[in-house]
Protein backbone atom coordinates (compact mmCIF):
# COMPACT_ATOMS: atom_id res chain seq x y z
CA UNK A 1 0.00 0.00 0.00
CA UNK A 2 1.44 3.13 -1.21
CA UNK A 3 0.57 6.17 1.55
CA UNK A 4 1.10 8.93 -0.62
CA UNK A 5 -1.91 7.65 -2.45
CA UNK A 6 -3.87 9.33 -0.08
CA UNK A 7 -4.79 12.79 0.82
CA UNK A 8 -7.26 13.19 3.93
CA UNK A 9 -8.87 16.36 4.97
CA UNK A 10 -11.15 15.38 8.08
CA UNK A 11 -14.74 16.57 7.94
CA UNK A 12 -17.38 17.64 11.03
CA UNK A 13 -20.46 15.54 11.36
CA UNK A 14 -22.44 18.13 9.11
CA UNK A 15 -20.89 17.50 6.39
CA UNK A 16 -22.43 18.57 3.44
CA UNK A 17 -22.68 16.46 -0.23
CA UNK A 18 -24.84 19.16 -3.01
CA UNK A 19 -26.01 17.70 -6.19
CA UNK A 20 -25.94 19.53 -8.97
CA UNK A 21 -28.96 18.95 -10.93
CA UNK A 22 -27.89 20.13 -14.74
CA UNK A 23 -27.95 17.58 -17.55
CA UNK A 24 -24.18 16.23 -18.12
CA UNK A 25 -23.02 17.13 -21.06
CA UNK A 26 -19.50 14.86 -21.44
CA UNK A 27 -18.99 16.08 -24.68
CA UNK A 28 -17.97 12.86 -26.27
CA UNK A 29 -17.64 12.43 -30.13
CA UNK A 30 -20.36 10.02 -31.67
CA UNK A 31 -17.08 7.60 -31.94
CA UNK A 32 -16.10 7.64 -28.61
CA UNK A 33 -19.89 7.14 -27.82
CA UNK A 34 -19.93 4.25 -29.69
CA UNK A 35 -16.99 2.95 -28.10
CA UNK A 36 -18.70 3.49 -24.69
CA UNK A 37 -21.65 1.19 -25.88
CA UNK A 38 -19.19 -1.64 -27.28
CA UNK A 39 -17.28 -1.67 -24.02
CA UNK A 40 -20.70 -2.00 -21.79
CA UNK A 41 -22.04 -4.78 -24.17
CA UNK A 42 -18.57 -6.88 -23.69
CA UNK A 43 -18.91 -5.88 -19.99
CA UNK A 44 -22.55 -7.45 -19.70
CA UNK A 45 -21.54 -10.25 -21.60
CA UNK A 46 -18.61 -10.95 -19.30
CA UNK A 47 -20.87 -10.80 -16.49
CA UNK A 48 -23.67 -12.75 -18.09
CA UNK A 49 -25.35 -9.78 -18.12
CA UNK A 50 -25.61 -9.21 -14.30
CA UNK A 51 -24.42 -5.59 -14.78
CA UNK A 52 -26.74 -2.90 -14.68
CA UNK A 53 -26.23 0.53 -16.18
CA UNK A 54 -27.62 2.79 -13.44
CA UNK A 55 -26.66 5.94 -11.92
CA UNK A 56 -23.50 6.30 -10.52
CA UNK A 57 -22.70 9.72 -8.76
CA UNK A 58 -19.20 11.27 -9.30
CA UNK A 59 -16.80 14.57 -8.41
CA UNK A 60 -18.12 17.88 -9.82
CA UNK A 61 -16.31 20.35 -7.34
CA UNK A 62 -15.07 20.93 -3.77
CA UNK A 63 -15.34 24.38 -2.56
CA UNK A 64 -15.28 26.25 0.54
CA UNK A 65 -16.37 22.83 2.51
CA UNK A 66 -18.81 21.19 0.70
CA UNK A 67 -18.21 18.37 -2.00
CA UNK A 68 -20.46 18.68 -5.06
CA UNK A 69 -21.56 16.32 -7.47
CA UNK A 70 -23.91 14.33 -10.59
CA UNK A 71 -25.20 11.54 -11.26
CA UNK A 72 -23.99 9.97 -15.14
CA UNK A 73 -24.57 6.57 -16.42
CA UNK A 74 -22.58 3.87 -14.81
CA UNK A 75 -21.76 2.70 -18.15
CA UNK A 76 -19.42 5.96 -18.90
CA UNK A 77 -16.86 4.89 -16.21
CA UNK A 78 -16.86 1.28 -16.84
CA UNK A 79 -15.22 2.82 -20.44
CA UNK A 80 -12.43 4.63 -18.39
CA UNK A 81 -11.08 1.15 -18.41
CA UNK A 82 -9.81 2.41 -22.07
CA UNK A 83 -7.08 5.04 -21.75
CA UNK A 84 -7.81 6.78 -24.89
CA UNK A 85 -11.34 7.29 -23.12
CA UNK A 86 -10.34 8.33 -19.46
CA UNK A 87 -8.69 11.70 -20.46
CA UNK A 88 -12.01 12.42 -22.96
CA UNK A 89 -14.49 11.38 -19.81
CA UNK A 90 -12.32 12.27 -16.54
CA UNK A 91 -14.58 10.73 -14.35
CA UNK A 92 -13.72 10.81 -10.56
CA UNK A 93 -16.63 8.57 -8.48
CA UNK A 94 -17.29 9.83 -4.75
CA UNK A 95 -18.45 6.81 -2.68
CA UNK A 96 -18.68 5.83 0.99
CA UNK A 97 -16.40 3.75 2.74
CA UNK A 98 -17.30 3.03 6.52
CA UNK A 99 -16.16 0.56 9.40
CA UNK A 100 -18.84 -0.90 11.54
CA UNK A 101 -17.74 -1.35 15.28
CA UNK A 102 -19.81 -3.11 18.22
CA UNK A 103 -17.64 -3.02 21.17
CA UNK A 104 -14.21 -3.87 20.52
CA UNK A 105 -14.97 -5.86 16.85
CA UNK A 106 -15.11 -4.68 13.32
CA UNK A 107 -17.05 -5.57 10.68
CA UNK A 108 -14.79 -7.40 7.42
CA UNK A 109 -15.48 -8.75 4.58
CA UNK A 110 -13.94 -11.14 1.65
CA UNK A 111 -15.11 -9.61 -1.24
CA UNK A 112 -16.80 -12.71 -3.96
CA UNK A 113 -15.63 -13.59 -7.10
CA UNK A 114 -18.41 -11.77 -8.90
CA UNK A 115 -17.48 -8.48 -8.01
CA UNK A 116 -15.79 -6.52 -10.71
CA UNK A 117 -13.23 -5.10 -8.44
CA UNK A 118 -11.06 -6.69 -6.16
CA UNK A 119 -12.69 -9.77 -5.88
CA UNK A 120 -11.22 -12.21 -3.52
CA UNK A 121 -9.72 -9.03 -1.06
CA UNK A 122 -10.92 -8.60 2.37
CA UNK A 123 -12.36 -4.96 3.59
CA UNK A 124 -14.10 -3.05 5.96
CA UNK A 125 -17.93 -3.53 5.85
CA UNK A 126 -20.20 -1.48 4.51
CA UNK A 127 -18.88 0.54 1.27
CA UNK A 128 -20.05 1.51 -1.60
CA UNK A 129 -21.06 3.88 -4.54
CA UNK A 130 -23.76 6.56 -4.05
CA UNK A 131 -27.38 5.92 -5.09
CA UNK A 132 -30.03 7.94 -6.13
CA UNK A 133 -32.17 6.34 -3.10
CA UNK A 134 -29.92 8.80 -0.22
CA UNK A 135 -30.60 11.96 -2.54
CA UNK A 136 -33.05 14.47 -0.34
CA UNK A 137 -33.51 18.19 -1.31
CA UNK A 138 -30.71 18.55 -2.92
CA UNK A 139 -28.29 16.90 -1.04
CA UNK A 140 -27.16 13.31 -0.38
CA UNK A 141 -28.10 11.65 2.72
CA UNK A 142 -24.89 9.87 4.15
CA UNK A 143 -26.18 8.81 7.26
CA UNK A 144 -29.14 7.51 4.84
CA UNK A 145 -26.59 5.89 2.30
CA UNK A 146 -24.18 3.75 5.28
CA UNK A 147 -27.49 2.57 6.25
CA UNK A 148 -28.50 1.03 3.58
CA UNK A 149 -25.23 -0.22 2.80
CA UNK A 150 -25.24 -1.76 5.97
CA UNK A 151 -28.26 -3.16 5.32
CA UNK A 152 -27.77 -4.74 1.94
CA UNK A 153 -24.57 -6.16 2.84
CA UNK A 154 -24.67 -6.92 6.10
CA UNK A 155 -28.24 -7.29 7.28
CA UNK A 156 -28.18 -4.98 9.72
CA UNK A 157 -30.87 -2.66 10.48
CA UNK A 158 -30.68 0.36 11.37
CA UNK A 159 -32.15 0.00 15.06
CA UNK A 160 -29.13 -2.02 15.23
CA UNK A 161 -27.66 1.53 14.64
CA UNK A 162 -25.89 3.82 18.06
CA UNK A 163 -24.30 6.13 15.70
CA UNK A 164 -22.94 6.97 11.95
CA UNK A 165 -21.16 9.93 11.74
CA UNK A 166 -18.49 11.00 8.54
CA UNK A 167 -15.00 11.04 9.75
CA UNK A 168 -13.36 12.02 6.62
CA UNK A 169 -12.43 13.11 2.87
CA UNK A 170 -10.14 10.53 1.16
CA UNK A 171 -8.91 11.12 -2.64
CA UNK A 172 -7.49 8.32 -3.65
CA UNK A 173 -4.35 9.84 -6.61
CA UNK A 174 -3.88 7.21 -8.38
CA UNK A 175 -7.40 5.65 -8.97
CA UNK A 176 -9.16 8.87 -9.23
CA UNK A 177 -11.43 8.68 -6.45
CA UNK A 178 -13.14 10.64 -3.62
CA UNK A 179 -14.12 8.31 -0.37
CA UNK A 180 -16.18 9.64 2.67
CA UNK A 181 -15.09 7.74 5.25
CA UNK A 182 -17.62 6.96 8.16
CA UNK A 183 -18.03 5.62 11.48
CA UNK A 184 -20.92 3.46 12.62
CA UNK A 185 -21.14 2.24 15.72
CA UNK A 186 -23.81 -0.53 16.83
CA UNK A 187 -26.05 -1.12 20.01
CA UNK A 188 -26.37 -4.56 19.11
CA UNK A 189 -25.40 -6.99 16.60
CA UNK A 190 -27.60 -8.22 13.94
CA UNK A 191 -28.04 -9.88 10.60
CA UNK A 192 -24.88 -12.46 9.45
CA UNK A 193 -25.89 -15.33 11.05
CA UNK A 194 -28.06 -16.15 7.89
CA UNK A 195 -27.29 -13.14 5.53
CA UNK A 196 -26.57 -13.65 2.09
CA UNK A 197 -24.63 -11.26 -0.43
CA UNK A 198 -23.59 -11.49 -3.93
CA UNK A 199 -20.92 -8.82 -2.76
CA UNK A 200 -19.44 -10.89 0.08
CA UNK A 201 -18.42 -15.13 -0.26
CA UNK A 202 -17.89 -13.98 3.81
CA UNK A 203 -18.81 -11.82 6.76
CA UNK A 204 -16.76 -11.58 9.84
CA UNK A 205 -17.12 -9.72 13.36
CA UNK A 206 -12.94 -9.26 14.40
CA UNK A 207 -11.74 -8.04 17.73
CA UNK A 208 -9.50 -5.38 16.87
CA UNK A 209 -6.54 -6.66 17.77
CA UNK A 210 -7.00 -9.75 15.99
CA UNK A 211 -8.02 -7.48 12.79
CA UNK A 212 -4.79 -5.29 13.23
CA UNK A 213 -2.73 -8.65 13.18
CA UNK A 214 -4.89 -10.31 10.47
CA UNK A 215 -4.56 -6.95 8.20
CA UNK A 216 -0.87 -6.59 8.68
CA UNK A 217 -0.12 -10.82 7.89
CA UNK A 218 -2.88 -10.44 4.54
CA UNK A 219 -1.89 -6.93 3.23
CA UNK A 220 -1.38 -8.10 -0.12
CA UNK A 221 -5.39 -9.52 0.00
CA UNK A 222 -6.89 -6.30 1.71
CA UNK A 223 -8.45 -3.49 -0.49
CA UNK A 224 -5.82 -0.81 0.12
CA UNK A 225 -7.94 1.99 1.15
CA UNK A 226 -9.27 -0.43 4.16
CA UNK A 227 -5.83 -1.10 4.85
CA UNK A 228 -4.82 2.68 4.93
CA UNK A 229 -7.94 2.99 7.08
CA UNK A 230 -6.93 0.58 9.64
CA UNK A 231 -3.35 1.71 9.49
CA UNK A 232 -4.87 5.15 10.65
CA UNK A 233 -6.84 3.47 13.23
CA UNK A 234 -4.08 1.91 14.52
CA UNK A 235 -2.11 5.03 14.55
CA UNK A 236 -4.65 7.10 16.25
CA UNK A 237 -4.66 4.75 18.84
CA UNK A 238 -1.16 4.64 19.47
CA UNK A 239 -1.28 8.82 19.46
CA UNK A 240 -3.62 8.83 22.13
CA UNK A 241 -1.91 6.81 24.60
CA UNK A 242 0.77 8.99 24.42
Amino acid sequence: MDENNYQTCEISPDFSVGIDEMPVKLGLSDAKESQVDQIWEEAQQNHEGQLFNGKFFVFKSFENGELTGHFIDYKYFRAQSLPALKSALNIKPIAISCSCRFQNEFLIGLRSKSVTGFSGFYELVPSGGISLDAFEKGKIDLKKQALLELEEEAGIFSECVKSCLPVALIHEINASTYEIYMEIELKKKGGLGVWSTLEYSMLEWMPIKQLISFAEKEKEKFVPLSLYLIEQYVSKLRSSKL
